[in-house]
């Protein structure tokens, strides 16, 4: 969606830059690119979600359809807090990805995305309400984030946060930007 595109090829350069000190074990590169790296999609995370707020004071405004106001609300919230929220997990997706771990990446959110469709349009025949069908959309994105965190602490405990012998680097900030 249009939100989205402020990934805009981010995850393809940070994961560039994260082969070469995963190659090589360097784990104090390794710590404080990962913790730029989370920043950067946490400033994102941050921006979609207030861009999108912003929107949702205009949404009634910009489309014309005979969706109640209500639906219309709520469904844009779930998107805007939806995609928000993957963006807390990607700096683990883009670290597992640069360990060419890409495998359980597509594995965690194809199983996660299908299980959600799934119960979605079980719960959508079965008539259940509407705002309980957007729930479980962020309820998928959160048991993502969940796994993801799990998945990384388990692969990669030398990043679990930053040593105060670990100065963030200027050549790191550069090559992050």
């Amino acid at each position: 969606g249009v939100l989205n595109l402020a990934e805009l090829g981010i995850s393809t350069a940070l994961t560039y830059i994260l082969f070469k000190p995963l190659h090589r074990k360097e784990n104090s590169e390794l710590r404080q690119l990962y913790f730029i790296i989370k920043k950067i999609y946490h400033f994102i995370a941050l921006g979609i979600l207030v861009i999108g707020l912003l929107f949702f004071l205009l949404l009634n405004s910009i489309v014309n359809a005979s969706i109640s106001p209500e639906n219309l609300y709520i469904t844009w919230g779930v998107f805007v807090i939806s995609t928000s929220l993957s963006y807390l997990y990607s700096a683990q997706s883009v670290i597992l990805t640069a360990d060419q771990n890409v495998y359980l990446v597509k594995l965690i959110t194809g199983l996660t995305r299908s299980l959600a469709y799934i119960l979605q349009i079980f719960l959508m025949i079965c008539g259940v309400s509407f705002w309980i069908v957007c729930a479980i959309e962020l309820l998928s994105n959160v048991i993502q984030l969940i796994l993801f965190n799990k998945l990384t602490l388990k692969k990669y405990p030398q990043l679990v946060k930053l040593d105060i012998t670990d100065t963030i680097n200027k050549e790191n900030i550069i090559s992050v930007k």
